[in-house]
C-alpha cells in the first residue's frame, strides 16, 4: 500500500512540477486588452497597464514597418502570428544571448521585459521612418500572446534640445505649481506646457521662453486651471523647431477649501435659493448651480472671504426638479426646486 502511495504521490508531483501553470492560470482563449499607449518623441509611455482577471502579465515589444505612420496597417501581421511559439523557439535559440537579431517575417522583436514596472515603457534611441511599436501581453503560464496594443512613433532623436534636471508639480489648493530646471539650453527657443486630465490627451497650458543661457535656467508655472487630476509635460522646441517632450508628471489638486455649503429653503420654493459657503481662506471662485445631467445653468463668480459667506440665486424660472450647488472643483450641495409648497 504505502509503495502505490508514493508511486502515486510521485507522479502526482510531476504532474504538477510539468503542468502546473498551465493548470492554474487562466488562459484566455482570445485577444484581451493590453492597455493603453502612446508615443511621447522616442519614449513609449503606458498610461494603462494590461491586465487579465487580475493575474500576472508578461510584456514583449515588437516593430514592424508603419505604413505611411499608420500603426493600425501593421496590427493585422501581428495578429497572424503565434506570437507564444515564437518566443519560445526564440528563447530555445538562445534569445537576446544569441547576439542575433530577432526576425520574423518583417517583424523584429524590440525586446523581451522581465515583469518588472519598469517594462512597461522604453526608449528608442532613434527612429528614421515611422515605425509601429506593439507591446503584446501574455498570462503568466500560458502559452501564447493574444493582449495587444500599439502605436507608431514618428522619425525622432533622442538627443534633447534641453538637459533638465528637474520637472515637479505640487498641489497649492485649487492650483498646481509646476517648477523645472535646465542644466543646458544651448541653441534653445521656449517651453511650451501641456496638460490632460487622463494621460493621454494632452492641450497646451502655458508657453514659456527659454533663458537663453547655456547654463540653462530655472522656471515657475501656477496653472489656475488644473482639474482635479492632473498629468503634465514639457514639449522643448528648439530654435530649428526641433522637438522632445519631458517626462510625465502627475498631481491632484487639493481642494479642501471649501469647509461646507447650505442651501436653504430646501425644497426651494418659487424664487429665490439662500446660498452659504464656509471657506477656509479668501479665494476667488465660482458659484455654479447645475442640473442633474451636470448641465450648468447659472454661474456666479465671487470672492470668497475666510468664514460663512452668503448668496443668493433666483429660481423663479427654473422647472420643478433636483439641482446641485457646486463651489469650486470639488465640493457641491444637492436642493429640490418645487413649486408645491
Amino acid at each position: 500500500m504505502s509503495k502505490i502511495l508514493h508511486t502515486t504521490n510521485f507522479l502526482l508531483l510531476f504532474f504538477l512540477g510539468v503542468f502546473s501553470n498551465q493548470l492554474f492560470a487562466q488562459c484566455p482563449t482570445e485577444a484581451f486588452d493590453a492597455g493603453i499607449l502612446w508615443a511621447n518623441g522616442c519614449t513609449f509611455v503606458n498610461v494603462e497597464p494590461a491586465e487579465f482577471n487580475g493575474q500576472p502579465i508578461q510584456y514583449v515589444w515588437i516593430s514592424s514597418p508603419s505604413d505611411g505612420g499608420n500603426c493600425e496597417m501593421s496590427i493585422p501581421e501581428l495578429l497572424s502570428l503565434n506570437v507564444g511559439d515564437a518566443y519560445d523557439s526564440f528563447v530555445a535559440a538562445g534569445g537576446f544571448n544569441s547576439g542575433v537579431s530577432p526576425v520574423i517575417g518583417s517583424t523584429s522583436w524590440s525586446f523581451v521585459t522581465d515583469g518588472d514596472t519598469d517594462d512597461l515603457s522604453f526608449n528608442v534611441t532613434e527612429a528614421l521612418v515611422p515605425t509601429c511599436y506593439s507591446r503584446c501581453a501574455r498570462v503568466v503560464g500560458c502559452n501564447s500572446f493574444y493582449g495587444e496594443a500599439s502605436t507608431t512613433v514618428e522619425p525622432c532623436s533622442a538627443i534633447l534640445p534641453v538637459e533638465l534636471t528637474r520637472f515637479d508639480a505640487d498641489a497649492d489648493g485649487c492650483d498646481i505649481n509646476l517648477t523645472w530646471s535646465s542644466s543646458s539650453e544651448e541653441n534653445f527657443s521656449h517651453y511650451e506646457i501641456e496638460r490632460s486630465n487622463d494621460g493621454r490627451n494632452f492641450e497646451l497650458a502655458e508657453s514659456v521662453r527659454g533663458s537663453g543661457s547655456l547654463e540653462g535656467g530655472n522656471y515657475f508655472f501656477n496653472d489656475k486651471k488644473a482639474e482635479l487630476s492632473n498629468y503634465y509635460r514639457l514639449k522643448m522646441i528648439d530654435f530649428d523647431d526641433t522637438y522632445e517632450y519631458s517626462e510625465i508628471v502627475y498631481a491632484d489638486a487639493d481642494c479642501d477649501i471649501i469647509r461646507n455649503i447650505n442651501v436653504f429653503p430646501n425644497p426651494a420654493g418659487e424664487n429665490f435659493i439662500n446660498i452659504k459657503v464656509d471657506v477656509k481662506y479668501e479665494i476667488e471662485e465660482s458659484i455654479r448651480l447645475v442640473d442633474a445631467t451636470g448641465l450648468e445653468i447659472l454661474t456666479k463668480n465671487v470672492t470668497l472671504e475666510e468664514g460663512i459667506n452668503t448668496f443668493q440665486f433666483d429660481v423663479s424660472e427654473l422647472p420643478d426638479r433636483i439641482y446641485f450647488i457646486k463651489v469650486g472643483k470639488r465640493t457641491l450641495s444637492r436642493f429640490t426646486k418645487t413649486s408645491q409648497r
